[in-house]
C-alpha cells in the first residue's frame, strides 16, 4: 500500500508544528535540557517549509541566544543545556539559513564582548575535540554578526579569536563553514589594528595549510580553506588585499591539487572572475593578462557546469551567469552566443546535459542576460524536456533532476517576460506546469511544478485561462499528497476549468503514466484520473449525439489503435481509445504496438475504473472472461505477475458490482479466483472476497455448486497435505501455505452467503485446525470474514430462533478468535489474528443490528476483551480498549459494564491499569471480568519486552489488593488457586499464568489485612508451587523469587512447617549467591517484626554452616509471644 494513504495533509503537519512552537515559547521551561531537545524535533518538521517559521522567527532566535551564553557562562555545570540549546539553535539555521539566524542575534558591545569570550573558551589548549562542534558553530555564526558592527577592538581580542577560528576552519564538521564567515569578517573590517596586517598573515597562513592539508590528503580541510579564500576575495575592501588573494586563488586553483572540488572550487572561480572584471585598474577594458585569467576562470567553470554532481552544476550555471552580467556589453554577448549555442546542441537523451542546460537557461534568465525572442525560440524546448523520461522507466533519478530543472527554467522565464510577448505560448506552458504538478510521479517535481505555474498565474495572468484558480488550488502543500494530486485535486480542477485543460490532461495521464509508468500505484491512480476525464467529457455530448452505448467500437483493429496513437498530442477521447484498451487488455502480440507488461495492467485498471464510474459503459467485449483471464503476459518478476492478477481480479468484482448477469453467473469466476489467491495469497485477500461474496450471494439459489465448495474448502483444512511453505515460517506476515489460507477466504464467504445458521459451526472447526498447524495467517483470513457475516446475519432470517442460533454460534467463534494464541509473544502471527477479531467486532458495534438482547449476549466477550487489553502487543492492546469503549457507550444505560464509561479517551499503560484496578475493587464488577483483571495484571506485570508496564501493572495490582474486600480477595484467591493447580503441560492461558502470578503474589506488601487474608486463602498453593521450583528449578530468578514467598509466609504459623521445608531445600542448592540473597531478605523481613536490637541479628553474618541453625533461630524468634 502506499505510504500516501497514511499521510495527513501537509499544511496540517507544518500548521501544527508551528503551534506547538509557539506553546514552547510559552510554557517551555527555559533550563529544561529536555524543552530544547524537544524544540529541536519540532524544527526538523519546517525543513521543506522555512518560511512557515517567520511568525515565531525573531522570539525563537533570541531566546536560544539568550540560554546559550546563560548556560555557557555557568561553566560545566550547564554543558548539557549548552549543547541543547546550540543544537536547537543549529537545526533552525538549517532550515532559515546562517545568515538569517544570526542576523536576530543581539549585537551591541556589551554582548558582543560575551560572545567573544565565549569564542575564546572554545578551545582546550590547541584542540577543538573537546567541545560540541554545534556549540562552535552557533558562538562563531553569531559573532560574525557581531564583528561586522564597526566599533574597535583590541589587538590582542583580534589575534586570538583569529587563532580560535582558524583551529575550527580547520575542523571535520559544520561548524568549519561558520568559523571561515566568522574568521573571512575579521580579518577583513575596516577598523581593524593597523599595527599588524591580518589579511597578509591570514593568506599566508593558508597557503601553508593548505599544503600541509593536501600533503595528507585531507580533502575536507582542503575544502573549507577553499571556501575561505573565496569569502576572504568576496569581502576584502583594500584593493592590496584584493590583489592577493586573486594570486592566492590562482595558485591554489593552478596548484593541481585534486582535492579542491565541488562547490568550494565554483565560489573560489566566481569570486576570482568577479574581482578580475571590478578591477579599478581596468576600468575601460581589461588587460591582456585580466582577459587570459578570465578565459581561464570562465573555461573552468563550463568544465563544472557539465559535470556529473548536480550541486556543482547548478552552482556552476550561477557562477557563469553572474560573471556573463557583469561583462562589457561585447564580451557579453560572445559569451552569451557560445553558451546558447551549447544549449541549442544539447543531446535530447542525456539527462546530465539536459538538466546542465535548463540550469544555465533559468540563471541567465534571472540576470536579464537573454531577449525576449530567445527566451519564446527555448520555450518548445524546455516544454520536451519537462516531460523527459516519462516513457522511458529507466532513466528515473536523472529524468526527475531534468524536469526539476525545467520547472526552474519556466520559473525564471515568467519572472522576467512580460506576459504581452508571451501570449501565444502562455496557455501551453500553463497546461504542462498543471499536468506535471498533478501527476508527476516524484514530490520534488511536483512541487517545483506548482511554483512554477503559481509564478506564471500570477505575472501572466491575463495569457492564461483560469490563472487565479491554478494559482489558488495548485500549490506546495495541495501537490505534497500524491493521491490526493492524482484524485481529488485533477477532479476539482477538470470540473472548474476543465474546457481549458482537461485534453491537456487527459493527453498527458495517455502517453507518460497509464500504460507506461513504471510505478503501478502510478498506473493505478492515472488509469482513474484518466477514466474520469473521459467520461466527464465524453458523456453529455454522447447521450446527446448518438444512441450507441458508450465507448462502443468495431473491433481492436490496428487501424484504430493507430488513430489513438496520433491522437495523443490532440484530443483523446474514449472513442479513439476504446480500441486500444481492447488490445492491451487481450494482450495481443500481433498488432504493431507492443503491449508489455505495464500497458496491460494500465488497460485493466482503466477499464475497471471506467465500468465502476459509468454502469452503462459498454463492456460488452470483456464479459468473456476466458478472453483475456488467462491471456499469457510477459513479465520481468513475481511483483509484476501479482499486480497484473490483482487488476484482472479488480476488474472481475468491477463487473459484478454493476450486476453484469453474463460475468455473475459465469462458473469460471469461483476456479480463478481461488486459484489467484493460491498463487498471490494476502496480496489478492480484499478484491478476491468481495467479488466472491457477490458471486455467491447472486448465485445463492445454486444450493448445490455452494456445497459442494464448501466441502472442498474444509476438506482442504481438515487434511493438509505435506506442502512446502512459501516462505520462511519466521515470518509474522507471511502466509506459510496459501491452499489453506485460500481455502479459509473461500470458507468464510460461503458461510457468510450459506442460509443455514449451523454453518458458521464450521468456521470454529477450521480456526481449531489452523491452531493445530499454527497457521496463524489461515485463521487471519477466517477471521476477517467475519463483518461480512455480521451484515449477512442482519437481513437473512426472519425466524427468531435460527437469528438466535447464528448470533449464539457466532459469539462462539469471537471468543475462539479472540483468545487466539493469547500467550504469543512479539514474534508470532498470533497477535493479527487477535487484532482482526478486535476490529471486526468493532464493525459490529458501529453497526444497525444492536439490541439490548444481543449486546447482553456480547456480554460473555467481555472477560477476552479485558483480557487483551493487557495484551504484550501494542496493536492489540490499542484495539482492545477501542472496543473497549465502544461496549461501555452501547451498555452504560444497561448497567452491564460498570465504570467503563468513564474510561480515558487513549491508552497509557498507566492510567489504563489505574482504571482497570477501579473496574477490579467495583462491587458490582462481574465475576467473569474480575478473572479477566486479574490475568491481564499478572500477564502484564510479567512483560519481557517492556519493563516500564511491567512495574506499572504491578504497582497498579498490588495497590489494588491492599484494599479490597474481602469478596473481591476470595474471588482473586480463586483464581490464584486455580492458575497454580493447573498441570504445567496444558495449552490454556492458566498453564502460562503460572511463574506470572507467583512473581505479583512474591512483591505484595505483608502490611494489609487484604493481603494477610489472601495469604490465609491461596497461601498454601503458592508455597507448594515455590517448593517445586526450589526442588527442581535452575534459573536464578526464580530461585529468589521461591526464597522471598518462602521467608514471607514463615510468619504464618500454619504454614511455618512447610515454609522451613522450602528454605532447607533451597539452602541445599549450595549457590552461595542464592544463600546470600537469602539472609538480606531474611534480615529486612525480620526488622519489620523484630526490635532492632534482638540478639538474631547478631549473628546475621553467619558461616555457611551455620546458615539452616539462623534460620530455625529466625522462626522461633517470629513464633515468640508479642512478635
Amino acid at each position: 500500500m502506499d505510504a500516501n494513504l497514511k499521510e495527513t495533509s501537509l499544511t496540517e503537519e507544518f500548521h501544527s508544528s508551528e503551534c506547538e512552537i509557539e506553546h514552547w515559547l510559552s510554557t517551555a521551561c527555559r533550563n529544561d535540557v529536555k524543552a530544547y531537545t524537544r524544540l529541536g524535533t519540532l524544527l526538523d518538521a519546517h525543513q521543506e517549509d522555512a518560511m512557515a517559521l517567520d511568525a515565531v522567527l525573531e522570539r525563537l532566535v533570541v531566546v536560544l541566544g539568550d540560554t546559550l551564553l546563560g548556560a555557557f557562562q555557568q561553566g560545566v555545570g550547564a554543558h548539557e543545556l549548552v549543547c541543547a540549546s546550540s543544537d536547537a539553535l543549529y537545526r533552525l539555521c538549517k532550515v532559515r539559513g546562517l545568515s538569517a539566524v544570526c542576523q536576530l542575534l543581539p549585537v551591541e558591545r556589551r554582548m558582543a564582548d560575551r560572545v567573544f569570550h565565549a569564542i575564546l573558551a572554545l578551545v582546550g589548549g590547541s584542540s577543538v575535540t573537546d567541545t560540541p562542534w554545534q556549540v562552535a558553530y552557533a558562538l562563531l555564526g553569531w559573532g560574525e554578526m557581531a564583528v561586522r558592527v564597526p566599533f574597535p577592538l583590541d589587538e590582542r581580542l583580534v589575534l586570538n579569536l583569529t587563532q580560535v577560528g582558524r583551529l575550527w576552519v580547520l575542523s571535520g564538521s559544520a561548524a568549519s563553514t561558520a568559523a571561515a564567515r566568522f574568521v573571512s569578517r575579521l580579518v577583513t573590517r575596516s577598523d581593524r589594528p593597523t599595527t599588524i596586517d591580518l589579511f597578509r598573515d591570514q593568506l599566508a597562513w593558508l597557503a601553508s595549510q593548505t599544503e600541509a592539508q593536501t600533503a595528507t590528503g585531507s580533502a575536507h580541510a582542503v575544502q573549507n580553506l577553499g571556501y575561505h579564500l573565496a569569502l576572504l576575495l568576496k569581502h576584502a575592501q583594500i584593493q592590496e588585499d584584493v590583489a592577493r588573494a586573486v594570486i592566492a586563488g590562482f595558485a591554489l586553483l593552478r596548484s593541481g591539487s585534486a582535492l579542491l572540488t565541488g562547490r568550494a572550487r565554483v565560489k573560489l572561480l566566481k569570486q576570482l572572475g568577479r574581482k578580475l572584471i571590478n578591477d579599478p585598474n581596468s576600468r575601460d577594458a581589461l588587460s591582456i593578462e585580466a582577459c587570459e585569467q578570465l578565459s581561464w576562470v570562465l573555461q573552468r567553470l563550463l568544465e563544472t557546469w557539465v559535470s556529473d554532481d548536480t550541486r556543482d552544476r547548478w552552482a556552476a550555471a550561477n557562477a557563469l551567469a553572474q560573471i556573463g552580467s557583469m561583462l562589457p556589453p561585447g564580451s557579453r554577448d560572445d559569451l552569451l552566443g557560445q553558451l546558447l549555442q551549447i544549449v541549442r546542441q544539447t543531446p535530447s537523451d542525456d539527462e546530465i546535459a539536459g538538466q546542465s542546460a535548463c540550469i544555465l537557461l533559468a540563471e541567465l534568465a534571472r540576470v536579464q542576460l537573454i531577449d525576449p525572442g530567445t527566451l519564446l525560440e527555448l520555450v518548445h524546448w524546455t516544454l520536451d524536456a519537462l516531460c523527459f523520461g516519462q516513457d522511458r522507466p529507466c532513466l528515473r533519478i536523472g529524468a526527475s533532476a531534468l524536469r526539476d530543472a525545467a520547472c526552474y527554467v519556466l520559473w525564471s522565464f515568467s519572472r522576467h517576460l512580460p506576459s504581452g510577448d508571451f501570449a501565444d505560448c502562455a496557455p501551453a506552458v500553463a497546461a504542462r506546469l498543471l499536468c506535471t504538478a498533478l501527476f508527476d510521479r516524484e514530490v520534488q517535481c511536483r512541487r517545483a511544478a506548482a511554483a512554477a505555474l503559481q509564478e506564471c498565474a500570477g505575472r501572466w495572468h491575463d495569457a492564461i485561462p483560469g490563472a487565479m484558480i491554478l494559482a489558488d488550488r495548485v500549490n506546495f502543500y495541495t501537490v505534497s499528497d500524491r493521491d490526493r494530486a492524482f484524485g481529488e485535486l485533477a477532479r476539482e480542477l477538470s470540473t472548474i476549468a476543465g474546457r481549458y485543460y482537461a485534453p491537456a490532461m487527459r493527453s498527458y495521464l495517455y502517453r507518460y503514466k497509464v500504460f507506461t509508468s513504471p510505478d503501478p500505484m502510478v498506473r493505478l491512480r492515472a488509469a482513474q484520473g484518466l477514466a474520469w476525464l473521459l467520461l466527464a467529457d465524453e458523456l453529455p455530448h454522447q447521450r446527446e449525439a448518438t444512441e450507441q452505448p458508450l465507448g462502443s467500437a468495431s473491433g481492436a483493429s490496428t487501424a484504430g489503435i493507430q488513430s489513438a496513437k496520433e491522437q495523443a498530442g490532440k484530443t483523446i477521447g474514449l472513442t479513439e481509445i476504446y480500441a486500444l484498451l481492447q488490445s492491451y487488455v487481450w494482450a495481443t502480440e500481433t498488432m504493431d504496438v507492443p503491449c508489455t507488461s505495464a500497458a496491460h495492467h494500465g488497460a485493466l485498471c482503466t477499464l475497471s475504473a471506467l465500468v465502476r464510474l459509468a454502469p452503462k459503459f459498454d463492456a460488452g467485449p470483456f464479459r468473456d472472461l476466458r478472453s483475456w483471464m488467462e491471456c499469457p503476459v510477459r513479465v520481468s518478476d513475481q511483483s509484476e505477475a501479482e499486480q497484473i492478477v490483482h487488476a484482472r481480479c479488480d476488474l472481475l468484482l468491477a463487473l459484478l458490482q454493476t450486476g453484469d448477469e453474463r460475468v455473475s453467473s459465469d462458473p469460471m469466476l469461483p476456479e480463478y479466483l481461488l486459484r489467484s489467491l493460491e498463487l498471490h495469497a494476502e496480496r489478492l485477500t480484499v478484491v478476491a472476497r468481495h467479488a466472491l461474496l457477490l458471486y455467491f450471494r447472486h448465485n445463492r439459489a445454486h444450493l448445490q455448486e455452494a456445497g459442494s465448495w464448501q466441502r472442498r474448502c474444509l476438506e482442504t483444512i481438515q487434511t493438509r497435505r505435506q506442502r512446502a511453505p512459501a516462505v520462511s515460517p519466521r515470518s509474522r506476515s507471511a502466509v506459510t501455505d496459501p491452499v489453506c489460507y485460500a481455502a479459509c477466504v473461500m470458507l468464510s464467504v460461503l458461510v457468510a452467503t450459506n442460509d443455514d445458521p449451523t454453518s458458521i459451526a464450521s468456521l470454529i472447526d477450521a480456526l481449531d485446525d489452523c491452531a493445530t498447524a499454527k497457521d496463524h495467517a489461515s485463521a487471519r483470513a477466517l477471521v476477517e470474514g467475519l463483518p461480512f457475516l455480521v451484515d449477512a446475519l442482519g437481513t437473512r432470517w426472519n425466524d427468531e430462533r435460527k437469528q438466535t442460533a447464528a448470533w449464539s454460534i457466532l459469539v462462539k467463534m469471537w471468543k475462539a478468535s479472540l483468545a487466539f494464541f493469547v500467550s504469543s509473544d512479539r514474534g508470532d502471527g498470533g497477535c493479527r489474528v487477535r487484532e482482526a477479531a478486535l476490529q471486526a467486532l468493532q464493525h459490529l458495534f458501529t453497526s444497525e443490528l444492536l439490541d439490548e438482547a444481543l449486546v447482553k449476549a456480547l456480554f460473555t466477550l467481555l472477560p477476552s476483551i479485558l483480557f487483551l487489553c493487557f495484551d504484550r502487543i501494542d496493536r492489540v492492546r490499542e484495539a482492545a480498549w477501542s472496543v473497549l469503549r465502544s461496549v461501555s457507550r452501547l451498555s452504560s444505560h444497561m448497567q452491564l459494564v460498570p465504570l467503563l464509561a468513564s474510561a480515558p479517551q487513549q491508552w497509557t499503560p498507566e492510567t489504563a491499569f489505574a482504571h482497570f484496578a477501579e473496574v477490579l475493587l467495583a462491587s458490582d464488577t462481574h465475576p467473569s471480568c474480575v478473572r479477566a483483571l486479574t490475568d491481564g495484571f499478572l500477564w502484564a506485570a510479567a512483560s519481557p519486552g517492556n519493563r516500564g508496564v511491567a512495574t506499572d501493572a504491578l504497582r497498579a495490582f498490588a495497590t489494588a489488593l491492599c484494599v479490597a474486600s474481602r469478596q473481591r480477595i476470595l474471588d482473586v484467591a480463586q483464581r490464584l488457586n486455580t492458575i497454580w493447580c493447573t498441570p504445567k503441560d496444558e495449552r490454556h492461558l492458566s498453564g502460562h499464568l503460572r511463574w506470572p502470578a507467583l512473581i505479583v503474589y512474591s512483591a505484595l506488601p505483608r502490611i494489609s489485612d487484604s493481603v494477610r487474608f489472601l495469604d490465609e486463602q491461596c497461601g498454601a498453593t503458592a508455597l507448594a508451587v515455590a517448593s517445586e521450583c526450589a526442588q527442581r528449578s535452575r534459573d536464578g530468578k526464580r530461585l529468589r523469587i521461591s526464597a522471598t514467598i518462602a521467608i514471607q509466609l514463615t510468619w504464618y504459623p500454619t504454614y511455618r512447617t512447610k515454609t522451613s521445608v522450602a528454605i532447607e531445600m533451597l539452602l541445599r542448592r549450595d549457590y552461595p549467591w542464592l544463600v546470600d540473597q537469602m539472609l538480606e531478605q531474611a534480615h529486612s523481613y525480620g526488622l519489620a517484626l523484630l526490635p532492632a536490637d534482638h540478639e538474631l541479628f547478631a549473628g546475621h553474618h553467619a558461616a555457611s554452616g551455620q546458615v539452616t541453625t539462623w534460620f530455625q533461630a529466625f522462626a522461633r524468634a517470629i513464633e515468640a509471644p508479642g512478635t
